[in-house]
């Protein structure tokens, strides 16, 4: 994860309000949270979000920064169009206020469009369920109990 980024989410900021604080484009924050060569987009944007985000252009520019980490500030929870609420892995990331690509690491998964899925399927399969429950240190019987929608 890029600096940009990472500072961002950290700080709570939406990319539409830093755009604001800045007057910087969001197409133009997005290339800058996703450069790989950071020297292709100006120096004089990097000083604006430096400014704002209150770092130095140095932490901006780094792209070493672990995507998930305890630390890390969670986000809002959003309602999704697709996912499924009587599959239980949904309960869970709803609860925990997770997005698709904490999920994902959770999981063991290589892209959050995999655990997107997963949450809008109708039965989730047992190998996520167990992943899951142990990662909260509770049995898969009792995970489906916990994160099951009461009928």
């Amino acid at each position: 994860m890029s600096g940009v980024k990472y500072y961002r989410i950290k700080q709570g900021l939406s990319r539409e309000k830093l755009a604001k604080i800045t007057g910087i484009s969001i197409p133009t924050l997005i290339k800058m949270e996703n450069a790989t060569k950071p020297g292709r987009i100006s120096a004089r944007h990097y000083r604006k979000v430096a400014d704002a985000l209150k770092v130095t252009i140095d932490d901006l520019i780094k792209t070493d920064f672990s995507d998930i980490s305890d630390d890390f500030p969670k986000r809002s929870h959003y309602t999704s169009k697709t996912e499924n609420l009587v599959n239980c892995i949904a309960v869970y990331r709803r609860n925990n206020m997770l997005t698709y690509e904490r999920l994902a690491v959770r999981l063991g998964l290589t892209t959050r469009e995999r655990a997107r899925q997963i949450c809008a399927s109708e039965i989730p399969l047992l190998k996520h369920l167990a992943t899951l429950a142990k990662y909260e240190n509770i049995s898969v019987e009792e995970f489906i109990q916990r994160y099951s929608i009461r009928r």
